[in-house]
């Protein structure tokens, strides 16, 4: 009798048997069986005994029962508007509640981790509604990872640390670095749903103690570089304020 692999179950003939082409096949439609995907699968529950949320993929907003639940947003179905990255940092905490068990409406209270920003929404007849809540968060920002020997601009023992920031479909950067010789040096690099549709060049402001000058830097749209292709001088400081533009 011929051995089974210990993940799928794929049989493994022995050297005493012949094999047949429908021994083969059979192998072929375990291997198809379970690699196909499973449909609406659910995302994990916030169990009320452990409270441990864990990721899921295929989340099927329609089908959830009442309960606290935890996903990555662009595997949430049907997507709701808001939900415009495919990136690590949009994972939604969602609290499911049954509004009416007559009619059928459910109410919805998502909250994307990262920027903490909060929506309900509605789920009746088929339809959805959704509103933002406003609250007085403070915004989140991400700090770059300089490269290339770049460093931070320090004023007063003031560190003014480059880091961005999305929101909606807009990204801000920020911050000063100290400028250096050369051209085309790479300064940092976005991540993946941070970056420009297409490459754009900036013109930033430098500044010294008798002059303001400028520098031009651009940032690649397929490889999230952001490069500082030429400076005014070496001893002055670069801002990155001001660098912004939309995202798809």
């Amino acid at each position: 009798m011929a051995d089974l692999t210990p993940n799928l179950g794929i049989k493994k003939p022995l050297a005493t048997e012949n094999v047949t082409r429908a021994s083969f096949n059979e192998n072929w439609d375990i291997i198809d069986q379970k690699a196909a995907p499973k449909e609406k699968a659910q995302m994990f529950k916030l169990t009320q005994d452990t409270g441990i949320r864990k990721e899921t993929l295929g989340a099927d907003l329609t089908v959830l029962q009442p309960g606290q639940y935890y996903a990555t947003g662009n595997y949430i179905k049907p997507a709701p508007p808001f939900i415009d990255g495919d990136y690590d940092r949009d994972v939604y905490h969602i609290d499911v509640s049954k509004d009416n068990i007559e009619t059928g409406s459910t109410t919805f209270n998502i909250r994307r981790i990262w920027d903490n920003r909060e929506w309900i929404g509605t789920y009746y007849n088929a339809k959805y509604t959704w509103h933002e809540v406003i609250t007085d968060r403070a915004p989140i920002y991400f700090n770059l990872t300089l490269q290339n020997g770049i460093t931070v601009a320090n004023y007063s023992g003031v560190a003014r640390t480059p880091r961005y920031i999305k929101i909606g479909k807009q990204v801000f950067i920020e911050g000063e670095i100290n400028a250096v010789s050369g051209v085309n040096i790479t300064i940092a690099t976005l991540p993946v749903g941070v970056r420009p549709p297409a490459t754009r060049l900036f013109k930033t402001a430098m500044n010294n103690s008798v002059s303001n000058d400028g520098a031009t830097i651009y940032i690649e749209n397929t490889t999230g570089e952001i490069k500082l292709q030429v400076a005014a001088g070496s001893s002055n400081t670069i801002s990155l304020c001001g660098i912004s533009f939309f995202v798809d």
